[in-house]
């Protein structure tokens, strides 16, 4: 599942900024979209990089299972990083369907 959000959040990424480098007009919601994605991209990743920096027993101790934590952590997964994927998606469409009434 990890590995299909990240391709599809590279795939929005790649789209957003190729619309970006196609028109002068209409950029913000490619920006837009380009910046939710890179978001997406950077914060895992980053996650991961301070986990493989500080070692298994220190992201141990800062990652124990209190309830708080727990909660925080399934929010961010099953709310907060879908969510951000979703309003990326709708900047994309909104910018793709602006250009294409703009040309018409």
């Amino acid at each position: 599942m990890l590995i299909v959000f990240v391709l599809v959040v590279l795939a929005l990424f790649g789209m957003s900024v190729r619309r970006l480098r196609m028109g002068r007009e209409d950029r913000w919601p490619f920006v837009t979209s380009a910046t939710l994605t890179t978001l997406l991209y950077l914060l895992p990743t980053g996650g991961v990089l301070v986990a493989l920096t500080v070692g298994r027993a220190t992201w141990n101790d800062w990652t124990a299972g209190t309830p708080h934590r727990e909660s925080v952590t399934l929010g961010l997964l099953l709310v907060g990083f879908p969510l951000m994927l979703a309003l990326a998606l709708v900047f994309f469409l909104v910018g793709t369907l602006r250009r294409r009434r703009h040309r018409a």
